[in-house]
Formats: structure tokens, C-alpha cells, sequence
């Protein structure tokens, strides 16, 4: 929420009832009362503070306010420090070194003239049903982690939508799909066991490229193939409301298809059925509500046209241990993850759950195997532990130490010396691949690697439309490594 400048105190009032009214948020930005508050984490479900700003005629911030007030005291209060007739007492000023807040990446004329200047992108795409008419009106959820971006775009008539003045980088666009005729309600379990009975929720990622008009389509495959199946218990039983997800990211590129995921969830004879698929390699996974792991399944070749049925299952193995810190996380630090995967092989099939505290976690759903196992908590570092389910579902008690690790200060610059904005840093593992590390952005062209081990560490850095290096960083125990890096 951005609070502008009101000519009175009426005014004010007819602003703040609007916004309640009309807003572009949760209703709670201006209501701090009990029943505000179960809408935003009840029916919202609301993860977050909001947090609202007053910004002044020369565009700087003179209010950051997280959370709820009654009466909106502060925010009143600093308006009547800038000349707002409030009806309040103006509240003292806070000196904040700032500087003036940027109306967003779309106005090239604000930004500093040594600054390189980037071509701004663009991504559109058709929506078509099954019959490869347009579905207007259609919303679909844009989103970029890397640069914190998330809108919502219709389709138009034409079943297209658009969005331009884009930063180069990754975006992911979501949509769901209904079946044919279907009012998002179950059916009657269907003759045909390739048929929909279900939505899939399709999630289409793309790295655009600087000045790239980029296409993510989500119409109907030519030759299409439909993977189907079935997910049952241990004990063989058939598993309704399990969530299947279907993916091709690791294999998209060779084969040259766009990256895509498809969730969907199992019926009550616990069926699904994933259509429109490009014929390639697939990897699947199930888990189930209440489950606290997901059951990685193995892969799935499909070819042109191709219907093929596979048997997914929850498996009864488990493991249990124990998590011990060496030194103090940091305060608002969570529970640490603690992750599996096939002995030898971390760039493969992982299981990963949230430890019920810093001290003790369960792993579920492991077939019978060997595997290793390590913990991840920003600041801190753990060696791999080996254990082995056997055919009956038990494993031994594993135990993970943590100890505190090193963190690397990159600053990462063209090679004008300018600051690059947004870059990506993972940790290579020679004759195995890359994993995404633990990054924290303090500021443009500013980057800290946190839970580095100590010693050589390989690292690349990739900026999109610019390249990538690829270094080796000693990092000794004590002291936070800083590094100057260009790319271009």
C-alpha cells in the first residue's frame, strides 16, 4: 500500500474508506481488528506482514510500516508531518539515509547514466482448449523469484496475453486445466483410464534473454502423448487425494522442449491422468497430504502419441535421527531441512522434510535401498551420513552434525565496472553438475554465499545476456572470503 498526499482531514477519511473498499491487498492494510485478521490467515491464507509505505512529493520513503495499528495512528501522523491535514499530531522525524524511491524498472530515464542499460523483455502467449479454440478471459499467475516479480494477466478474445518492459531473466507462467465440460467437481471414476477426471496445474519455465520477446504457449501437442496411472499404499491399496507431479526440466533442453512441471491430484479410486505431454523424458513424483516427504518414482519415456499407464506407490520405509548444532543458529532461524538421496548420487532423486525441531527429524516414504542423508541451515555446514532401508521398511538412527561454515562476499560487475543486478551463483561438483548455493543479495552487484565448507570450493557465476565464470574460492575457518568477479 502506497499512501499519497490528502488536501483534509474528510478527505483523508473518504481515501482510507476507498482503500478498505477497493484495494489492491488484503482488506487488513487499514483494519487491525480480530475479524480482519481471520480473513487475511484464514480465508487468504496469509503467510506475511503486510507492510505500507508513505512516500513524500520527492518520491523517499518517510514511512516503512510492518504490521497492524488501530486507528492508523503513525501513518496519519506522518502525513501530518509533511503538510496533510490529518487531524492528528505530526510525528517527529526519524532520520533514515535513503534515497529516492524509483518509479520501477520501466522508466530507462531514471536510472544512472554509468549504469548499463539493459533492452527491457517481453512474454506473451495463446491459451487454446482441446478443440484449439481461444479461452478469453483465461487467468494465469507470471512469476519471477529472481527478480521478486508475481502479476496475474487475462487472455483476450484471441485467447492471448502479454506483459512488456520485463527484466532479463527466469520466469515461470502458471495455469490450470480443467477437463472438457467439467465444472471442477469430481466425476463418476471414468471407463476410459486415460481420461481427465481432474485439473492439472501446468507451471512453464523460460530464462528470457535482454530485448528477447519471449512465448510460453499453453495450447494443444501435436501428436501428443498421456501418461495415466494409478497410486496405492503399502499395502497396496488405491490412494485418493495423492498429488502426482510429472516434470521434464532435467532432460527439456537435450531434447528440445520448454522446461514444464504438471501437478495433479489422485481421484477417489486414486487415478490420474496427465494430458497434451510433448514426447520426451519424464521424472514423477507423488506425495500425500499428511505425508511429511515426497516419494520420488524413477523416470518415464514417452513417445509421439503414445498413452502409457504406470503404478506409482507410497513406500513404508522410514528413517529416523537426530540433528546436533555445533554453535548458535541464528535467531530467526527455522528448522533446518534435512534431505536424502540415493547413495552417490545428490544430483538425483531426493526426499526432503523440514526436522520437527533442531534436534530430531523422520524421513517416510524410502523404498528399499541405500542412501545418504545431510542437513541444510544457513550458517552451517554437515558431512553426509550413509543408511540402508531394508525390505521391511526399517533403518537405523542416523545422526547429523552441523557445524558452522565460511561465507564468501562476491561483487559481481561487468566489465565496465558496473554492478550487475541479478546474478546466479552455484557450487560445481567436477564430473557431476552444479547445485544452487546458499545466496543472500545485500545489494546490487553484492552477493554473500552463506554455509560454505572450508577449504576449495568451485564455484560459477552466471549473469543472463552476459555469461558466466567459473572460479576456485579457499575458504579458511573464522574469516568471510571477499572476491571481485566480472562477467561479460
Amino acid at each position: 500500500m502506497v499512501v499519497l498526499g490528502f488536501n483534509s482531514s474528510d478527505d483523508a477519511g473518504l481515501a482510507l474508506d476507498f482503500m478498505k473498499e477497493n484495494g489492491f491487498t488484503f482488506r487488513t492494510v487499514l483494519d487491525s481488528s480480530d475479524e480482519a485478521g481471520q480473513v487475511a490467515w484464514g480465508a487468504y491464507k496469509a503467510c506475511c506482514v503486510p507492510l505500507h509505505y508513505v512516500i513524500d512529493k520527492e518520491r523517499k520513503i518517510a514511512l516503512a510500516q510492518p504490521g497492524f495499528e488501530e486507528g492508523y495512528t503513525t501513518i496519519l501522523g506522518t502525513l501530518a508531518r509533511l503538510g496533510v491535514d490529518t487531524g492528528v499530531d505530526p510525528l517527529p522525524e526519524t532520520p533514515v539515509e535513503q534515497q529516492p524511491a524509483k518509479r520501477g524498472w520501466e522508466d530507462p530515464s531514471e536510472e544512472d547514466a554509468d549504469t548499463e542499460r539493459i533492452e527491457p523483455c517481453s512474454l506473451s502467449g495463446k491459451v487454446l482448449d482441446a478443440d484449439h479454440q481461444p479461452l478469453s478471459g483465461r487467468a494465469l499467475e507470471v512469476f519471477s523469484r529472481e527478480h521478486d516479480f508475481d502479476k496475474r494477466v487475462k487472455t483476450n478474445d484471441e485467447g492471448v496475453y502479454f506483459l512488456d518492459g520485463l527484466k532479463p531473466g527466469h520466469y515461470a507462467v502458471h495455469a490450470t486445466t480443467w477437463p472438457k465440460g467439467s465444472a471442477g467437481t469430481e466425476t463418476v471414476p471414468p471407463a476410459d483410464r486415460f481420461q481427465i477426471t481432474r485439473p492439472a496445474h501446468w507451471l512453464k519455465m523460460e530464462q528470457i534473454e535482454p530485448g528477447q520477446a519471449a512465448t510460453i504457449d499453453f495450447v494443444p501437442v501435436k501428436d501428443a502423448a498421456i501418461l495415466a496411472g494409478e497410486v496405492r499404499g503399502p499395502e497396496g491399496n488405491p490412494l485418493s487425494g495423492c498429488r502426482v507431479v510429472v516434470s521434464n526440466i532435467r532432460h527439456c533442453r537435450k531434447e528440445g522442449y520448454q522446461p514444464f512441471t504438471v501437478r495433479i491430484s489422485t481421484d477417489s479410486s486414486g487415478r490420474f491422468a496427465v494430458h497434451n505431454l510433448n514426447p520426451g523424458t519424464y521424472e514423477t513424483t507423488v506425495s500425500k497430504s499428511g505425508e511429511i516427504s515426497r516419494s520420488p518414482t524413477g523416470e518415464v519415456i514417452l513417445a509421439k502419441g503414445e498413452k502409457k499407464e504406470i503404478l506409482l506407490s507410497i513406500s513404508p520405509g522410514k528413517v529416523c535421527g537426530w540433528i546436533e548444532v555445533e554453535g548458535d543458529p541464528h535467531p530467526d532461524s527455522d528448522y533446518p531441512w534435512v534431505v536424502a538421496s540415493p547413495a552417490g548420487d545428490r544430483f538425483g532423486s531426493h526426499w526432503s522434510v523440514k526436522a520437527f525441531s533442531f534436534s530430531a527429524f523422520e524421513i517416510q516414504n524410502l523404498p528399499p535401498g541405500d542412501y545418504e542423508v545431510w542437513a541444510q541451515l544457513r550458517g552451517f555446514v554437515c558431512a553426509p551420513q550413509r543408511f540402508t532401508v531394508r525390505k521391511d521398511g526399517t533403518a537405523d538412527r542416523v545422526e547429523i552434525t552441523l557445524k558452522p561454515g565460511g561465507s564468501i562476499l562476491f561483487e559481481v560487475t561487468d566489465r565496465n565496472g558496473s554492478p550487475i543486478e541479478n546474478a546466479s551463483i552455484t557450487t560445481v561438483i567436477p564430473g557431476k553438475g552444479s547445485i544452487d548455493a546458499d545466496t543472500e543479495k545485500i545489494s546490487e552487484g553484492l552477493f554473500r554465499v552463506h554455509s560454505v565448507e572450508y577449504g576449495e570450493t568451485r564455484f560459477r557465476i552466471r549473469s543472463s545476456g552476459r555469461g558466466e565464470e567459473e572460479l576456485t574460492v579457499t575458504v579458511e575457518e573464522g574469516i568471510e572470503t571477499a572476491l571481485c568477479v566480472m562477467i561479460g
